[in-house]
């Protein structure tokens, strides 16, 4: 599964011009034991991730509809959940906690963080949340000019105290690289993919999801609008996720740009 993930820069595909389909077959996926042909659809044999062998570029200023119709068979049934990874101009992946930000948390970095610490003195820190995972981006910039942010670390607070003048904001785990004074912000943790087109539980009939995504937000990872600085993006699945025995068959595999 690994090679599914990888942030390697990629090659992509041409961009598809409005009114343009492309229709995708097993070629297109990244090989892996638990998928075959069965005639034109795609057979899934237990729990599995699809994901495209290559990127395709994306047109914010175009919209993107996706389109996919599964069903289990051998009465052997599964969830099913579309997906769309997004990637950088060099080819790494976009998580959430990379561009959701969290309104009101933007603020200074008043001393250096060294890696391995678990604490931060920043100038402000009243909104801060506390006893829940969040995601720490350092390097912040108030335009937000800094997202995808690739200085984030996944955290949980525990404390926070007023101390000389600044606040001290103790950690449940270190910090895992080092941080020059600056700008500092909270982001919301999060998936590294969306769902535009939803889930289903499947039965023995077809069903079709269909999905679009246009436009791209500044600072946020909504599941119809691409997120700050996604140039290329994925089209895959997570399928019998919740049923390791469930079969399932995929067919009609569509992206349009209109």
């Amino acid at each position: 599964m690994k090679k599914l993930f990888g942030a390697a820069v990629m090659s992509a595909m041409c961009l598809l011009g409005a009114g343009e389909v492309k229709t995708l077959g097993i070629k297109d996926f990244v090989p892996q034991a638990e998928i075959s042909a069965q005639g034109e659809a795609i057979k899934v044999t237990g729990k599995a991730q699809l994901m495209m062998n290559e990127a395709f570029v994306i047109d914010p200023a175009k919209t993107c509809v996706l389109s996919v119709s599964a069903r289990g068979i051998d009465g052997k049934y599964g969830a099913f959940m579309p997906i769309i990874m997004q990637f950088d101009a060099k080819g790494r992946t976009i998580s959430c906690g990379q561009v959701k930000t969290i309104g009101g948390t933007y603020t200074e970095l008043l001393k250096p963080v060294t890696r391995g610490d678990k604490v931060l003195y920043v100038k402000d820190a009243k909104l801060w949340n506390k006893k829940r995972l969040l995601c720490i981006a350092f390097n912040a910039k108030e335009d937000y000019s800094d997202l995808p942010s690739q200085r984030v670390s996944w955290n949980t607070i525990t404390d926070i105290t007023e101390e000389n003048g600044m606040f001290k904001v103790s950690l449940t785990s270190p910090i895992p690289f080092p941080a020059a004074v600056g700008g500092i912000r909270l982001h919301e943790n999060g998936p590294r993919w969306i769902y535009p087109l939803g889930g289903r539980h499947l039965g023995a009939a077809w069903q079709t999801l269909t999905g679009k995504i246009s436009g791209q937000v500044r600072n946020d990872y909504p599941h119809n609008s691409w997120a700050p600085g996604a140039v290329t993006a994925k089209f895959g699945f997570q399928v019998n996720w919740n049923n390791p025995d469930a079969v399932t068959e995929l067919k009609d595999i569509k992206i349009e740009i209109r």
